[in-house]
């Protein structure tokens, strides 16, 4: 199956959620518009470094070295740093599922340009990996807790080519260093200032989780109906103990729903009767 969307920042929707997991090629890209808007974002962002107005992790240090300004020669190496000292991890990955989710989810956060201030460049390097299906592998726990910052950390170290940084491939876990280049994707990434902070916010990582967790919830109450189903076909069979009228008046949004499918499912069944009668 392949995923097809033209993405603006605010048309996923969970059933595009969904469709992207099953699917096993995507064919990814971004409004024109957008495009335009994140550079426009960009060039604001590099004003504002240029005539040295501080911003919060783009020319300036994290925490309580926030009133320290980072010199222009350094940003790159403070950018690395940062992806590098928030990505301590330990304990279990986080499943390929979850990693698919994770970046289609921070591609979306990114692409409001006029919001993240990132560069192009990164935008067309997270949808380059999509579309090319390698995804970082990442990790439950870190030095951070437990949260999205170690996990999203990781996830750019595998986006900028560190040494560090491993995807999935195939069912592998590879060092980025070793695929990219197979894959013909630039080796390395340069960081622009602001980007590793960009990289490092939101929580894509833990609304992956979230969705995830809700995808598989549907399909165990699909599951659920079409077992009930045949139960009621070999107990039950009074087509009366499903009557929508007293569930509608419950006002259960799930119940009528899981009535309907039953109801559907055992449409022209032979074995169940419309009244009970008394014997």
């Amino acid at each position: 199956m392949i995923f097809n969307k033209v993405l603006n920042g605010r048309n996923l929707s969970f059933k595009d959620i969904a469709d992207f997991l099953k699917s096993n090629e995507s064919k990814i890209s971004i409004e024109e518009y957008k495009l335009k808007e994140i550079e426009r974002a960009f060039i604001e962002i590099s004003k504002c470094i240029e005539n040295n107005n501080l911003i919060y992790g783009v020319n300036t240090s994290l925490g309580i070295l926030k009133n320290r300004t980072i010199a222009k020669d350094v940003q790159e190496e403070f950018s690395k740093n940062i992806l590098l000292s928030h990505s301590t991890t330990s304990s279990s990955i986080f499943g390929y599922e979850i990693s698919k989710l994770s970046m289609l989810i921070k591609l979306n956060q990114l692409i409001l340009g006029n919001i993240v201030g990132v560069s192009k460049d990164l935008v067309n390097r997270y949808l380059e990996y999509i579309n090319k299906n390698i995804y970082p592998v990442t990790y439950q726990d870190g030095s951070l807790g437990i949260g999205d910052l170690p996990p999203q950390a990781e996830m750019g170290l595998a986006i900028i080519g560190s040494q560090y940084g491993k995807l999935f491939f195939k069912n592998q876990q590879v060092y980025s260093q070793q695929i990219l280049p197979k894959l013909n994707i630039k080796l390395e990434y340069k960081l622009k200032p602001g980007e590793a902070i960009a990289i490092v916010s939101g929580n894509s990582v833990l609304s992956a989780g979230t969705i995830f967790a809700l995808i598989k919830s549907e399909k165990l109450l699909k599951i659920f109906d079409a077992t009930f189903s045949l139960f009621f076909e070999s107990t039950s069979r009074y087509l009366e103990h499903l009557d929508l009228r007293p569930i509608k008046m419950r006002g259960l949004f799930g119940e009528i729903k899981s009535t309907n499918n039953i109801l559907r499912y055992i449409k022209g069944s032979k074995w169940t009767i419309k009244k009970e009668t008394n014997t």
